[in-house]
């Protein structure tokens, strides 16, 4: 710039090199960052497209009246522990999935070569132990109750983060009413709603799943309408 002041970088929020710059000053000096565009940018998580298992978290009641910025943040600290603990217990590898906060849940997705059954069995049976665990002297603000989704599919990313008609497919799953009306009448710390295709192919490759604790759901939210299943403890206790 001629007055050679590109260089400087303005510290308060009216754009001017200082305090003490005369009005108008902002309209006429540019905004250096203080860090290059380039460092806003992250590689692409994937070259193009890869197929792997999804999961979709959400914690219940997250923003109910009673419960502070204090309390959303311990919630939100044991959701993390209890997943990653139940991720280790199941054989996935929780330090190799990506994870992408969502406030008061979490996106993860995992590596192309985890076990697709394991995502349902011992998953869920881990995290239901953990949770009752956890919250067995928990007062009402501080007791976790996670709804989870899981579906599979092709995604993509870019220097923005994730994306992929199997991400949308997920998030409606999870917030589906149907699935928060059914999850509230089970009375249970935990949730489950999978993807008719995974449930499909995941129980015909693996005998070992029981099918008759799955029972189907049907899905309506926004454009989706699909059918899917839901898995609650035997004993929400």
């Amino acid at each position: 710039m001629a007055d050679g002041l590109d260089d400087d970088i303005r510290d308060d929020a009216t754009g001017r090199l200082d305090p003490f710059d005369p009005p108008g000053t902002e309209a006429r000096r540019p905004v250096r960052l203080p860090y290059s565009a380039a460092a806003l940018e992250r590689p692409p998580l994937i070259p193009s497209t890869l197929h792997t298992t999804l999961v979709a978290t959400d914690i219940e009641g997250f923003g109910a009246a009673f419960r502070d910025d204090d309390a959303q943040l311990h919630l939100r600290e044991k959701m993390y522990a209890l997943l990653a603990d139940a991720f280790t217990m199941s054989g996935l590898p929780w330090w190799k999935c990506l994870h992408e906060d969502r406030g008061d849940g979490a996106l993860i997705i995992a590596p192309p070569d985890a076990p697709t059954a394991a995502f349902l069995d011992p998953l869920a049976h881990h995290l239901t132990a953990l949770l009752r665990r956890a919250n067995g002297r928990a007062n009402r603000v501080g007791h976790l109750r996670m709804r989870v989704a899981v579906h599979a599919g092709r995604i993509q990313s870019d220097a923005h983060g994730l994306v992929g008609r199997p991400l949308v497919h997920l998030f409606r799953l999870l917030e589906a009413p149907a699935f928060r009306e059914a999850f509230t009448g089970s009375g249970a710390d935990l949730g489950l709603v999978v993807s008719e295709e995974f449930y499909r192919d995941t129980t015909t490759a693996n005998g070992l799943i029981n099918r008759a604790a799955y029972r189907p759901l049907r899905v309506i939210c926004k454009e989706t309408r699909v059918k899917a299943r839901v898995w609650f403890p035997l004993d929400p206790r």
